[in-house]
């Protein structure tokens, strides 16, 4: 039993953000090499950004703008979990992935 929350209250937003999983932004090269187990149940995860939340990874791998995420075995299960990924105003969300995979601007996900 869990609740995360993630907030950046500035107009940049959230850059690269993993929470159990992994995020990349703006050329950066991210790797987790062997087997990586994330689990979350009974929980709340929360994830907000003023500006945007770009190359978020929620549960999942997500990358933006360039980046390059790498996973190796990856296993990720949510039961009687709530996952909320919002940004506020006219922000948006990009290259996030939640119990999965997301990428946008020439962004690179593999596993």
């Amino acid at each position: 039993n869990a609740t995360i929350h993630v907030t950046a209250l500035v107009s940049g937003g959230n850059p690269g953000v993993g929470i159990l999983g992994l995020g990349a932004h703006n050329t950066a090269h991210t790797t987790v090499a062997g087997n990586t187990i994330a689990t979350a149940v009974n929980s709340t995860i929360h994830v907000y950004g003023d500006g945007r939340n770009y190359g978020v990874g929620v549960l999942g791998v997500g990358a933006e703008n360039s980046a390059n995420a790498t996973a190796g075995n990856t296993t990720v299960v949510a039961a009687s979990t709530t996952i909320n990924v919002t940004a506020a105003g006219s922000a948006w969300n990009t290259g996030v992935g939640v119990l999965g995979f997301g990428a946008s601007n020439s962004a690179n996900v593999t596993a």
